[in-house]
Protein backbone atom coordinates (compact mmCIF):
# COMPACT_ATOMS: atom_id res chain seq x y z
CA UNK A 1 0.00 0.00 0.00
CA UNK A 2 2.83 2.38 0.82
CA UNK A 3 4.45 1.72 -2.57
CA UNK A 4 1.16 2.43 -4.36
CA UNK A 5 0.74 5.75 -2.58
CA UNK A 6 4.31 6.72 -3.42
CA UNK A 7 3.79 5.81 -7.10
CA UNK A 8 0.55 7.77 -7.38
CA UNK A 9 2.08 10.83 -5.72
CA UNK A 10 5.12 10.76 -8.01
CA UNK A 11 2.92 10.35 -11.08
CA UNK A 12 0.86 13.37 -10.04
CA UNK A 13 4.02 15.47 -9.69
CA UNK A 14 5.22 14.36 -13.13
CA UNK A 15 1.90 15.27 -14.70
CA UNK A 16 1.96 18.59 -12.87
CA UNK A 17 5.34 19.39 -14.45
CA UNK A 18 3.88 18.76 -17.92
CA UNK A 19 0.70 20.69 -17.24
CA UNK A 20 2.51 23.71 -15.80
CA UNK A 21 4.87 23.82 -18.80
CA UNK A 22 1.90 23.71 -21.17
CA UNK A 23 0.12 26.41 -19.17
CA UNK A 24 3.11 28.73 -19.45
CA UNK A 25 3.35 28.15 -23.20
CA UNK A 26 -0.38 28.66 -23.69
CA UNK A 27 -0.32 31.87 -21.67
CA UNK A 28 2.61 33.13 -23.74
CA UNK A 29 0.92 32.29 -27.06
CA UNK A 30 -2.35 33.93 -26.06
CA UNK A 31 -0.55 37.15 -25.05
CA UNK A 32 1.84 37.38 -28.00
CA UNK A 33 1.43 35.30 -31.15
CA UNK A 34 -2.38 35.24 -31.04
CA UNK A 35 -2.77 38.89 -29.98
CA UNK A 36 -2.97 41.32 -32.89
CA UNK A 37 -2.07 44.42 -30.88
CA UNK A 38 0.97 42.71 -29.35
CA UNK A 39 1.99 41.51 -32.80
CA UNK A 40 1.84 45.06 -34.20
CA UNK A 41 3.96 46.40 -31.34
CA UNK A 42 6.49 43.64 -31.91
CA UNK A 43 6.77 44.47 -35.62
CA UNK A 44 7.23 48.16 -34.89
CA UNK A 45 9.99 47.44 -32.38
CA UNK A 46 11.62 44.90 -34.69
CA UNK A 47 11.68 47.37 -37.60
CA UNK A 48 13.89 49.68 -35.55
CA UNK A 49 16.61 47.06 -35.05
CA UNK A 50 19.78 47.54 -37.12
CA UNK A 51 19.71 44.11 -38.75
CA UNK A 52 16.12 44.61 -39.86
CA UNK A 53 16.87 48.05 -41.28
CA UNK A 54 19.83 46.63 -43.13
CA UNK A 55 17.70 43.84 -44.61
CA UNK A 56 14.97 46.32 -45.62
CA UNK A 57 17.52 48.62 -47.26
CA UNK A 58 19.00 45.73 -49.20
CA UNK A 59 15.56 44.62 -50.35
CA UNK A 60 14.51 48.13 -51.45
CA UNK A 61 17.79 48.70 -53.30
CA UNK A 62 17.43 45.37 -55.06
CA UNK A 63 13.89 46.18 -56.16
CA UNK A 64 14.75 49.68 -57.45
CA UNK A 65 17.89 48.57 -59.27
CA UNK A 66 16.42 45.38 -60.70
CA UNK A 67 16.98 45.08 -64.49
CA UNK A 68 19.30 48.09 -64.72
CA UNK A 69 22.99 48.08 -65.53
CA UNK A 70 24.70 49.98 -62.74
CA UNK A 71 28.35 50.27 -61.97
CA UNK A 72 29.82 49.71 -58.53
CA UNK A 73 29.61 53.37 -57.51
CA UNK A 74 25.99 53.65 -58.57
CA UNK A 75 25.05 50.49 -56.71
CA UNK A 76 26.78 51.85 -53.61
CA UNK A 77 24.95 55.19 -53.90
CA UNK A 78 21.62 53.46 -54.42
CA UNK A 79 22.21 51.21 -51.42
CA UNK A 80 23.12 54.18 -49.23
CA UNK A 81 19.96 56.04 -50.22
CA UNK A 82 17.85 52.93 -49.63
CA UNK A 83 19.39 52.40 -46.19
CA UNK A 84 18.64 56.00 -45.22
CA UNK A 85 15.02 55.63 -46.38
CA UNK A 86 14.63 52.32 -44.52
CA UNK A 87 15.78 53.96 -41.29
CA UNK A 88 12.94 56.52 -41.46
CA UNK A 89 9.99 55.97 -39.06
CA UNK A 90 7.58 56.02 -42.00
CA UNK A 91 8.71 52.59 -43.19
CA UNK A 92 8.41 51.07 -39.71
CA UNK A 93 4.86 52.42 -39.38
CA UNK A 94 3.87 51.17 -42.83
CA UNK A 95 5.37 47.75 -42.15
CA UNK A 96 3.60 47.44 -38.79
CA UNK A 97 0.26 48.54 -40.27
CA UNK A 98 0.47 46.10 -43.17
CA UNK A 99 1.52 43.07 -41.12
CA UNK A 100 -1.04 43.84 -38.41
CA UNK A 101 -3.78 43.90 -41.04
CA UNK A 102 -2.67 40.51 -42.34
CA UNK A 103 -2.46 39.13 -38.78
CA UNK A 104 -6.00 40.22 -37.94
CA UNK A 105 -7.34 38.67 -41.15
CA UNK A 106 -5.50 35.44 -40.39
CA UNK A 107 -7.02 35.16 -36.90
CA UNK A 108 -10.48 35.93 -38.28
CA UNK A 109 -10.22 33.21 -40.90
CA UNK A 110 -10.20 35.63 -43.84
CA UNK A 111 -7.72 35.92 -46.69
CA UNK A 112 -4.61 37.53 -45.15
CA UNK A 113 -3.05 38.58 -48.48
CA UNK A 114 -2.13 42.29 -48.55
CA UNK A 115 0.40 44.67 -50.06
CA UNK A 116 3.23 46.66 -48.48
CA UNK A 117 3.27 50.12 -50.02
CA UNK A 118 6.82 51.44 -50.50
CA UNK A 119 5.98 54.61 -52.44
CA UNK A 120 7.16 56.84 -49.62
CA UNK A 121 10.47 55.01 -49.41
CA UNK A 122 10.88 55.19 -53.16
CA UNK A 123 10.35 58.95 -53.15
CA UNK A 124 12.88 59.37 -50.34
CA UNK A 125 15.47 57.45 -52.36
CA UNK A 126 14.87 59.62 -55.42
CA UNK A 127 15.31 62.86 -53.45
CA UNK A 128 18.48 61.55 -51.80
CA UNK A 129 20.04 60.60 -55.15
CA UNK A 130 19.10 63.91 -56.81
CA UNK A 131 21.77 65.74 -54.83
CA UNK A 132 24.55 63.20 -55.51
CA UNK A 133 23.76 61.60 -58.89
CA UNK A 134 20.83 63.19 -60.81
CA UNK A 135 21.15 60.66 -63.57
CA UNK A 136 20.77 57.79 -61.13
CA UNK A 137 17.84 59.56 -59.52
CA UNK A 138 16.04 59.69 -62.88
CA UNK A 139 16.74 55.97 -63.25
CA UNK A 140 14.56 55.20 -60.25
CA UNK A 141 11.33 53.75 -61.68
CA UNK A 142 8.25 55.93 -61.65
CA UNK A 143 5.94 53.03 -60.95
CA UNK A 144 5.20 52.87 -57.27
CA UNK A 145 7.06 50.08 -55.54
CA UNK A 146 4.80 47.53 -53.83
CA UNK A 147 5.64 44.28 -52.09
CA UNK A 148 2.95 41.59 -51.73
CA UNK A 149 2.47 39.98 -48.32
CA UNK A 150 0.66 36.65 -48.47
CA UNK A 151 1.29 34.07 -45.72
CA UNK A 152 -1.31 31.78 -47.27
CA UNK A 153 -4.67 30.53 -46.09
CA UNK A 154 -4.33 28.88 -42.68
CA UNK A 155 -7.83 27.83 -41.57
CA UNK A 156 -6.56 26.14 -38.42
CA UNK A 157 -5.20 29.38 -36.93
CA UNK A 158 -8.54 30.72 -35.56
CA UNK A 159 -9.35 27.37 -33.94
CA UNK A 160 -5.88 27.14 -32.45
CA UNK A 161 -6.09 30.67 -31.04
CA UNK A 162 -9.47 29.95 -29.42
CA UNK A 163 -8.26 26.65 -27.98
CA UNK A 164 -5.13 28.21 -26.50
CA UNK A 165 -7.10 31.02 -24.85
CA UNK A 166 -9.52 28.52 -23.30
CA UNK A 167 -6.79 26.12 -22.20
CA UNK A 168 -4.95 28.55 -19.92
CA UNK A 169 -7.43 28.54 -16.96
CA UNK A 170 -8.13 24.83 -17.43
CA UNK A 171 -4.44 23.95 -17.27
CA UNK A 172 -3.91 26.09 -14.18
CA UNK A 173 -6.87 24.42 -12.46
CA UNK A 174 -5.62 20.96 -13.40
CA UNK A 175 -2.19 21.77 -11.99
CA UNK A 176 -3.78 22.74 -8.66
CA UNK A 177 -5.80 19.51 -8.57
CA UNK A 178 -2.68 17.45 -9.23
CA UNK A 179 -0.82 19.30 -6.48
CA UNK A 180 -3.55 18.66 -3.91
CA UNK A 181 -3.85 15.01 -4.93
CA UNK A 182 -0.09 14.44 -4.76
CA UNK A 183 0.10 15.88 -1.25
CA UNK A 184 -3.04 14.10 -0.02
CA UNK A 185 -1.94 10.66 -1.21
CA UNK A 186 1.66 10.90 -0.02
CA UNK A 187 2.68 9.53 3.35
CA UNK A 188 5.26 12.26 3.99
CA UNK A 189 3.20 15.28 2.98
CA UNK A 190 5.70 18.01 3.86
CA UNK A 191 8.33 16.30 1.74
CA UNK A 192 5.89 15.97 -1.17
CA UNK A 193 5.03 19.66 -0.87
CA UNK A 194 8.72 20.51 -1.16
CA UNK A 195 9.03 18.27 -4.20
CA UNK A 196 6.09 20.05 -5.81
CA UNK A 197 7.94 23.33 -5.34
CA UNK A 198 11.01 21.85 -7.01
CA UNK A 199 8.79 20.71 -9.90
CA UNK A 200 7.54 24.26 -10.45
CA UNK A 201 11.07 25.66 -10.40
CA UNK A 202 12.16 22.96 -12.88
CA UNK A 203 9.24 23.89 -15.13
CA UNK A 204 10.38 27.52 -15.15
CA UNK A 205 13.93 26.42 -16.02
CA UNK A 206 12.56 24.23 -18.82
CA UNK A 207 10.66 27.20 -20.24
CA UNK A 208 13.81 29.29 -20.05
CA UNK A 209 15.67 26.66 -22.09
CA UNK A 210 12.82 26.64 -24.62
CA UNK A 211 13.32 30.38 -25.01
CA UNK A 212 16.62 29.64 -26.77
CA UNK A 213 15.47 26.51 -28.58
CA UNK A 214 12.36 27.96 -30.24
CA UNK A 215 14.18 30.54 -32.40
CA UNK A 216 16.69 27.93 -33.56
CA UNK A 217 13.85 25.68 -34.74
CA UNK A 218 11.22 28.16 -35.94
CA UNK A 219 13.22 30.86 -37.71
CA UNK A 220 14.91 28.61 -40.33
CA UNK A 221 11.45 27.59 -41.55
CA UNK A 222 10.73 31.16 -42.70
CA UNK A 223 11.69 32.28 -46.24
CA UNK A 224 15.23 33.58 -46.54
CA UNK A 225 15.86 37.30 -46.76
CA UNK A 226 13.95 40.15 -45.20
CA UNK A 227 11.06 37.89 -44.09
CA UNK A 228 13.36 35.67 -42.03
CA UNK A 229 15.14 38.67 -40.52
CA UNK A 230 11.89 40.31 -39.47
CA UNK A 231 10.56 36.99 -38.18
CA UNK A 232 13.65 36.44 -36.04
CA UNK A 233 13.36 39.92 -34.53
CA UNK A 234 9.66 39.45 -33.78
CA UNK A 235 10.26 36.07 -32.14
CA UNK A 236 13.01 37.52 -29.97
CA UNK A 237 10.67 40.30 -28.87
CA UNK A 238 7.91 37.81 -28.09
CA UNK A 239 10.20 35.55 -26.08
CA UNK A 240 10.83 38.43 -23.71
CA UNK A 241 7.17 38.11 -22.68
CA UNK A 242 7.95 34.68 -21.18
CA UNK A 243 9.76 36.30 -18.25
CA UNK A 244 6.66 37.24 -16.17
CA UNK A 245 5.22 33.73 -16.42
CA UNK A 246 8.55 32.17 -15.45
CA UNK A 247 8.93 34.53 -12.47
CA UNK A 248 5.43 33.69 -11.20
CA UNK A 249 6.03 29.95 -11.58
CA UNK A 250 9.45 30.02 -9.90
CA UNK A 251 8.13 32.23 -7.08
CA UNK A 252 5.24 29.84 -6.44
CA UNK A 253 7.68 26.93 -6.38
CA UNK A 254 9.90 28.69 -3.84
CA UNK A 255 6.84 29.38 -1.66
CA UNK A 256 5.86 25.69 -1.73
CA UNK A 257 9.39 24.67 -0.73
CA UNK A 258 9.34 27.10 2.20
CA UNK A 259 5.91 25.85 3.28
CA UNK A 260 7.13 22.25 3.15
CA UNK A 261 10.15 23.04 5.30
CA UNK A 262 8.00 24.87 7.87
CA UNK A 263 5.53 21.98 7.91
CA UNK A 264 8.32 19.46 8.54
CA UNK A 265 9.65 21.45 11.48
CA UNK A 266 6.17 21.79 12.96
CA UNK A 267 5.64 18.03 12.76
CA UNK A 268 9.05 17.29 14.30
CA UNK A 269 8.15 19.28 17.46
CA UNK A 270 6.07 17.06 19.86
CA UNK A 271 2.67 18.45 20.76
CA UNK A 272 1.91 19.41 24.35
CA UNK A 273 5.45 18.91 25.61
CA UNK A 274 6.46 21.58 28.11
CA UNK A 275 9.32 23.72 27.15
CA UNK A 276 12.48 22.84 29.08
CA UNK A 277 13.19 25.14 32.02
CA UNK A 278 16.64 26.54 32.50
CA UNK A 279 18.74 24.99 35.23
CA UNK A 280 18.59 27.02 38.45
CA UNK A 281 21.77 28.07 40.17
CA UNK A 282 21.65 28.48 43.95
CA UNK A 283 21.76 32.08 44.94
CA UNK A 284 24.92 33.37 46.49
CA UNK A 285 24.38 35.73 49.45
CA UNK A 286 25.45 39.22 48.70
CA UNK A 287 26.51 40.02 52.27
CA UNK A 288 29.92 39.42 53.80
CA UNK A 289 31.00 35.84 54.10
CA UNK A 290 30.40 34.29 57.52
CA UNK A 291 33.21 32.15 58.87
CA UNK A 292 32.04 29.33 61.03
CA UNK A 293 34.27 28.51 63.96
CA UNK A 294 35.16 24.85 64.36
CA UNK A 295 33.49 23.25 67.32
CA UNK A 296 35.91 22.14 70.06
CA UNK A 297 36.47 18.45 70.19
CA UNK A 298 35.14 16.75 73.30
CA UNK A 299 38.03 15.62 75.54
CA UNK A 300 37.85 12.02 76.50
CA UNK A 301 39.62 10.61 79.51
CA UNK A 302 42.48 8.30 78.64
CA UNK A 303 41.96 4.73 79.46
CA UNK A 304 44.26 3.34 82.17
CA UNK A 305 47.19 1.38 80.99
CA UNK A 306 46.71 -1.36 83.56
CA UNK A 307 44.31 -2.23 86.29
CA UNK A 308 40.82 -3.52 86.50
CA UNK A 309 38.50 -2.59 83.64
CA UNK A 310 36.33 0.45 84.09
CA UNK A 311 32.63 -0.19 83.53
CA UNK A 312 31.69 3.30 82.43
CA UNK A 313 34.39 5.63 81.33
CA UNK A 314 32.02 8.63 80.94
CA UNK A 315 31.50 8.87 84.67
CA UNK A 316 35.10 9.72 85.17
CA UNK A 317 35.66 13.45 85.16
CA UNK A 318 38.73 15.61 85.10
CA UNK A 319 37.91 17.17 88.46
CA UNK A 320 38.14 13.88 90.31
CA UNK A 321 41.48 13.08 92.00
CA UNK A 322 42.68 9.77 93.43
CA UNK A 323 42.37 9.19 97.20
CA UNK A 324 45.58 8.36 99.13
CA UNK A 325 45.25 6.28 102.31
CA UNK A 326 48.14 5.81 104.66
CA UNK A 327 48.53 2.22 105.80
CA UNK A 328 50.46 1.71 108.90
CA UNK A 329 51.02 -1.83 107.94
CA UNK A 330 53.83 -0.90 105.61
CA UNK A 331 52.19 -1.69 102.28
CA UNK A 332 52.78 1.81 101.13
CA UNK A 333 50.25 4.09 99.49
CA UNK A 334 47.31 2.36 97.87
CA UNK A 335 45.35 3.96 95.06
CA UNK A 336 41.70 3.13 95.05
Amino acid sequence: MLRVRRTVSGLCLLLMFTVVSLAQSAFWLSRTVFDTDAFGDAVRVAAARPEVRDALGEDVAGQLGHGRSLDAQQRADLRGAADAAAAAPALADELATTLTRAHAALLAGRNPATVLELGTVQEDVRRSLASTDPRLARAVPERELRRPVDPGRLPWVPRAAGAVGTAVPLLVGLALVLLVLAVAVARDRPRTLRRAGYVLVASAVFTLVARFVIPAVLVPVLPAGVVRTIGHAVVQFFLGALLPAMVVTAGTGAALVAAGVAWSRARARPRGSPSPLPATVPAVPSGPAVTRRPEPATATAPLPVSGPPIANVDVVRDSETPTVVEDAGGWGPLRY
